[in-house]
């Protein structure tokens, strides 16, 4: 996984991309546009569990530096824009990666708001699969839960299919912990098709959150990377 894979993996995080066809992409400048069935971020749907398109840009410097910005619609605290931007570095340790980045993540269209979060993941190629385990800290909270401090952590694997070389199935776990409001798990699965420049990907997601925003649901998305 090289710094392109710490790029999609980026994009993951603004819950917008998985990292399937990350090792297929080249050096500088690369991105994808989707559209979704729902957009889905730590469990909680922020389009109202209707459809939603998305936008990302990501930019290389060397072998270590990343850039990233990136746009969505949503329908979620009063907002219709969901936009951020990253800044991170990746560095290998011994068969690992380490990726640290800092993030600033935004909702538009209603009480303006923006968060910075901090951000750390480490990931290892085992053959078999891919692993990832990563934590984040939001000193000002997010989303609805503002001014409280959210420490996010979860773990995540991809498993290519055997005889299914565009076939990938995913899998992830997280738990938010919250200041002075109710903590959270999310968890999902699904599969990623990928074809040249093209993935389609199906997959559940749910979460233990009383909110309705939060509850179990499919969500499907076409992806096409550049």
């Amino acid at each position: 996984m090289n710094i392109k894979g710490a790029c999609f993996g980026a994009l993951l995080g603004f819950g917008l991309a998985p990292v399937a066809m990350a090792q297929q992409m080249s050096s500088g400048l690369s991105g994808t546009v989707a559209g979704m069935s729902d957009l889905v971020d730590r469990g909680l749907s922020l389009s109202d569990e209707d459809p939603s398109a998305s936008a990302a840009l990501f930019f290389d410097f060397g072998e270590k530096f990343y850039a990233g910005a990136n746009v969505a619609h949503v329908d979620a605290f009063g907002a219709d824009v969901r936009t951020g931007g990253i800044l991170g570095m990746v560095m290998p340790l011994d068969a690992y990666e380490l990726d640290l980045s800092v993030s600033v993540d935004g909702f538009l269209g209603g009480d303006d708001f923006v968060y910075p979060e901090m951000r750390a993941r480490l990931s290892r190629d085992l053959g078999l699969f891919y692993a990832a385990a990563g934590l984040s800290y939001a000193p000002d909270g997010r989303w609805a839960v503002r001014n409280e401090q959210t420490l996010y952590g979860y773990v995540e694997t991809e498993v290519p299919i055997p005889g299914l070389p565009w076939l990938t199935g995913t899998a992830h776990v997280g738990y938010e912990a919250i200041d002075n409001a109710k903590n959270k798990t999310d968890w999902g699965m699904g599969f990623a098709a990928g074809y040249k420049v093209f993935e389609l990907s199906m997959g559940y997601e749910d979460s233990d959150s009383d909110a309705d925003i939060g509850s179990a649901r499919f969500v499907g998305a076409l992806r096409i990377y550049f």
